[in-house]
């Protein structure tokens, strides 16, 4: 039994599952924190301690969720051993350097123009990072033109690393191609940074951890422990990365580092208990504003169809103000807005999000699907679903209009694959030995589990 438990978390260390029950652990620890601590850290009330009413919508919500995972398994291509096919190419190394090249420079510029518009390394030293933030938004001009190429270079990192694990390079070009790999990751990041983009940075992230993990325990003989703590590891360095962005931002002062870790984690659960018992309300519930935020976020697609003024929406940045006021009014500490994806739902649908989120779980497993397949489209698609669920705690992140981009970039390079490389048969792909991750003990199997 034991060993059974070992080989069902290590073949789903990466999956939707998995990650959906360490989300859970963030309300498991809110629900049962000690109310006096808790009210002395953030000087407010603690509504959620042992709320039986919370515990039962979340509950609801979870299983909806996992309702939907569970059905997830009539989806074409859907197989618990599902591995990514074998494939070849005639030219491995120019197949997978040139959008990373290509994407690199112009993210490079981005970077540069950046720097020349706004002097952003004097404003993070001096913590100011919202005002470049701002700067970015409504100053530079930049934003709209050249979002979607760190967008894009993010979506072809997370393709590249996922294909070249997939593929037998010389060993003199497998290490170009992880210098040049590595090079396109560092000016990914540094734009983040600069820009202090947490939803940018730490999706990088996660889609490098994923896909490492994710090729990891695809062996026969794979080490539980190393798994675990490789995961464990990896986990705390987003947070971590998460928290030098709220340091750089100036919303976080080192001396408080307790309250921020608390208001960035379990206070939002405070806020679902606060909505759920009428003691707080937000200045849009019931508009739907918070359903699909890339309908109102979405310029392209509001020229298209006028949906902003169509149900009366405020812009992005309006809609993040008003969630202070209505945290302030309700006699919350208004320093931390976020009600977590659960709590904005509820806003908008009330105690129909359990069966929003039924739908949300066949859409992230649909990606999962396609990721595990080696599909373009999901290996580029699927790092952002699992980060917006890593994100429950935040707000409901996965619909925003930055999907819209992914998909773009995974449809692009789903042409660009059908031009380079060949499946070879229906025969399940072995990991190659020299690309695993250090982690996992290499075996290779005649057959899958």
């Amino acid at each position: 039994m034991l060993s059974y438990l070992k080989r069902l978390f290590i073949r789903n260390a990466a999956s939707p599952t998995l990650i959906a029950l360490c989300s859970c652990a963030i309300f498991a620890f809110a629900w049962v924190f000690p109310p006096d601590l808790y009210s002395v850290y953030l000087g407010e009330v603690d509504w959620v301690f042992l709320n039986p009413l919370t515990l039962l919508y979340f509950g609801l919500c979870v299983g909806g969720f996992f309702c939907g995972v569970y059905f997830s398994r009539y989806i074409k291509g859907a197989s618990f051993n599902s591995e990514p096919p074998q494939i070849s190419s005639g030219s491995p190394f120019s197949y997978l350097t040139l959008p990373l090249i290509a994407l690199t420079i112009l993210c490079g510029i981005y970077l540069i123009l950046l720097g020349v518009r706004v002097d952003f390394v004097a404003l993070l030293a001096s913590q100011q990072g919202s005002s470049l933030k701002m700067a970015d938004e409504n100053g530079t001009g930049l934003a709209n033109r050249w979002q979607m190429v760190h967008v894009f270079l993010t979506a072809a990192l997370g393709w590249a690393q996922y294909r070249a694990l997939q593929l037998k390079l010389s060993n003199a070009k497998r290490t170009i191609f992880w210098i040049i790999f590595s090079i396109g990751w560092l000016v990914d990041a540094a734009t983040s940074v600069a820009l202090v983009d947490r939803t940018q940075l730490m999706p990088l992230m996660a889609s490098t951890v994923l896909i490492a993990i994710f090729f990891g325990t695809r062996g026969r003989k794979v080490r539980f422990l190393r798994v675990a703590a490789f995961a464990s590891l990896s986990m705390l360095a987003i947070v971590g990365t998460f928290l030098l962005l709220s340091f750089l931002r100036g919303s976080l002062l080192m001396g408080s580092l307790m309250r921020s870790l608390l208001g960035y984690t379990i206070v939002s659960y405070n806020r679902i208990a606060a909505l759920l018992m009428g003691a707080m309300h937000y200045g849009y519930e019931g508009k739907g504003v918070y359903l699909m935020p890339l309908l109102s976020g979405s310029e392209g697609i509001n020229k298209i169809i006028p949906f902003k003024d169509m149900f009366g929406w405020p812009t992005a940045r309006e809609l993040w103000h008003t969630e202070f006021a209505s945290v302030a009014q309700s006699g919350l500490n208004a320093s931390y807005i976020w009600s977590s994806i659960f709590g904005y739902l509820y806003s908008d649908i009330g105690w129909f999000t359990p069966f929003y989120m039924f739908f949300y779980g066949l859409f992230c497993c649909y990606f999962w699907i396609k990721f595990k397949n080696g599909k373009a489209l999901g290996l580029v698609v699927y790092p952002w679903v699992a980060f917006g669920i890593m994100f429950w705690v935040g707000g409901n992140l996965l619909p925003y209009d930055r999907l819209l981009n992914y998909v773009e970039m995974g449809l692009l390079l789903t042409w660009y694959d059908s031009s380079w490389i060949r499946v070879r048969g229906d025969a399940q792909s072995i990991v190659i030995p020299e690309t695993r991750p250090a982690f996992a003990d290499v075996s290779l199997p005649a057959s899958s589990y």
